[in-house]
């Protein structure tokens, strides 16, 4: 039998912030601690040989909290316990943290750990050496701390006192103060801890549409310290009531939220010529009249004598020729026609336009002599199938049952 001693010398366990050492001569025992796999006097036994090779795990824990597992002093009192063939222990943490080891026969090392931020310490024998069965492990001075642990303080901001927003805006908000131990600044939306928070970095932004809480606290996600109190901050969302933008006809000064009513000035021609230019109003003015939008802003954008002097028959004739229903420059089309001033994209193209003919094309402009009318029976199973005709004209007559005058004078046919 192979038997592993833990002993730990040490001091009673205390929350402080400096090094402490722990002893469980008597047993696997310290307040704060839990511990597991360990025999009752700190020790384990295993049957040798028949388990050679045992990934057996002893474990210390503090439930309550974290600690800093530092060193310790490994001994081992056995011929053939060490290198090169003895016993590897691998000692590692819930939070990652390993480091493998052999001692010497009959010999003291330091082992450094330097595992910060645990909760649970493990001892496992990663390979069982092939020495002497009786072997006595003593893990002494045991170096551990536990840090004073601080939960940051309740987050501050700096808002205007009416942090108020229009639907689909963008809310900032900038947690600031003391972190303390904790990690980050986590939010949460509409209650404080209740499900996944979002970690915080500088401004935390949002989109709102709706009157929203926000919840900000400090964390530690590797559970050390406890969270920290929350701050509240409550982002209102306006309703919509008006038209919020200066530049429109009915332009809302008392609005908050844009609801999307704008209206905004259109042009209008006068009535008569070469006296007054057109014009831009929220109404018709007295000796106007509405203008086709598009048209017009083309129309004075080319020609400012058009809007800053008079509304001239050069004018009105670029008007004309904008609306022009044919105005089409494709030489292809029924309705080309190069004279006119502009490009309207109003082309209509040739086809069949006789709705009698099997090719007709209801989207024709004109008729281009390729309609096929009706000119026999294009069916190959008929009896007057007509192999040169190409629209069928509903002719077609096909083989019919015949019977013989008497039975039994001759079979069935079809013809």
């Amino acid at each position: 039998m192979q038997r592993f001693f833990l002993v730990l010398f040490a001091v009673m366990l205390a929350a402080a912030s400096h090094a402490q050492t722990m002893t469980f001569d008597s047993g696997a025992s310290e307040p704060g601690f839990s511990f597991g796999g360990w025999a009752y006097d700190g020790g384990l036994d295993l049957i040798y040989p028949t388990t050679p090779n045992v990934n057996w795990t002893g474990w210390i824990s503090r439930p309550s909290g974290c600690w800093n597992a530092l060193s310790f002093n490994p001994q081992c009192f056995a011929p053939a316990c060490g290198f090169p063939s003895g016993t590897t222990w691998r000692v590692y943490s819930d939070q990652g943290d390993e480091v493998f080891f052999q001692i010497p026969s009959n010999s003291t090392t330091y082992v450094e750990l330097n595992f910060y931020n645990i909760n649970t310490l493990y001892f496992q024998i990663e390979t069982l050496g092939d020495g002497s069965p009786n072997q006595t492990w003593n893990f002494d001075n045991l170096s551990y701390l536990i840090p004073e642990y601080e939960p940051a303080a309740a987050p501050q901001f700096i808002l205007p006192i009416d942090f108020q927003f229009c639907p689909g805006e963008t809310a900032s908000m900038y947690p600031f103060g003391e972190l303390n131990s904790a990690y980050a600044w986590y939010v949460y939306e509409d209650a404080c801890g209740e499900g996944e928070g979002q970690i915080v970095f500088g401004d935390f932004e949002a989109v709102v549409t709706e009157t929203t809480s926000f919840f900000f606290r400090g964390e530690d996600p590797s559970g050390c310290t406890a969270p920290g109190p929350c701050t509240e901050v409550v982002v209102e969302v306006l309703a919509p009531d008006g038209c919020t933008d200066p530049d429109a006809c009915n332009y809302d000064m008392t609005a908050s939220c844009d609801d999307g009513s704008c209206t905004y000035p259109q042009w209008y021609i006068p009535f008569e010529l070469g006296v007054v230019p057109a014009v831009q109003a929220c109404e018709a003015p007295v000796g106007y009249y509405l203008a086709d939008q598009s048209c017009a802003a083309q129309i004075v954008s080319l020609d400012f004598y058009c809007v800053d002097t008079a509304w001239d028959n050069i004018c009105n004739s670029a008007y004309s020729c904008c609306l022009g229903e044919y105005s089409c420059h494709d030489a292809s089309a029924c309705n080309y026609d190069p004279t006119l001033c502009s490009d309207g994209n109003l082309c209509v193209y040739p086809g069949c336009t006789n709705p009698l003919a099997c090719n007709y094309d209801a989207s024709a402009g004109c008729d281009d002599g390729s309609c096929n009318l009706p000119d026999g029976c294009t069916d190959a199973t008929a009896c007057n199938y007509d192999a040169t005709a190409l629209c069928d004209d509903g002719t077609c007559i096909y083989p019919q049952w015949y019977l013989p005058n008497n039975v039994g004078d001759g079979p069935i046919l079809q013809s």
